[in-house]
This record gives C-alpha cells, sequence and structure tokens, in this order.
C-alpha cells in the first residue's frame, strides 16, 4: 500500500516538475529560436524598427518647428519693442 501510495506521490511530483520546466523553460527555449530563424518574424522586426525610429525622427521634427516658430516669434515682438 505505502509503495502505491509513494508511487503517486513521485509521478505526479516528476509530473509537475517536468510541466513546469518544459512550459517554462523548453518551450521558451525553442519558441525563441524558431522566431529568430523565421523570416517573417524578421522581417516584422525589421518593418516595425523602422517605423518606431521614423515616427521618432518626424516627432523630433515637429518639436523642432515648433521651437523655431517660438523663436521666431519672440524676435518679431523684440523688433518691434525697439
Amino acid at each position: 500500500m505505502m509503495e502505491k501510495v509513494g508511487e503517486g506521490v513521485l509521478k505526479k511530483g516528476v509530473g509537475e516538475l517536468a510541466e513546469k520546466i518544459f512550459t517554462k523553460t523548453f518551450l521558451l527555449r525553442a519558441s525563441s529560436i524558431a522566431i529568430r530563424l523565421n523570416p517573417v518574424a524578421i522581417a516584422a522586426t525589421f518593418a516595425f524598427s523602422t517605423l518606431m525610429e521614423t515616427y521618432r525622427q518626424s516627432k523630433r521634427e515637429e518639436e523642432v518647428a515648433s521651437k523655431m516658430k517660438a523663436l521666431l516669434q519672440a524676435c518679431k515682438e523684440n523688433v518691434e519693442v525697439m
């Protein structure tokens, strides 16, 4: 009787341990390797990074344009005061 209980506990413990190892380590590494080797994922990553860089650049251009507009307005006001 004790042997069956011991086997049940051991099988359940090993099963839970194997489940945690496979779901967290093995599957994560296998999927990350598959993603790295997947050309569609590589293209999507490149496209996303290019899109983000374009967005950042346009955002910088807008900031510079608004600062230049404010400086031009300040210069015009200073000229009118003099």
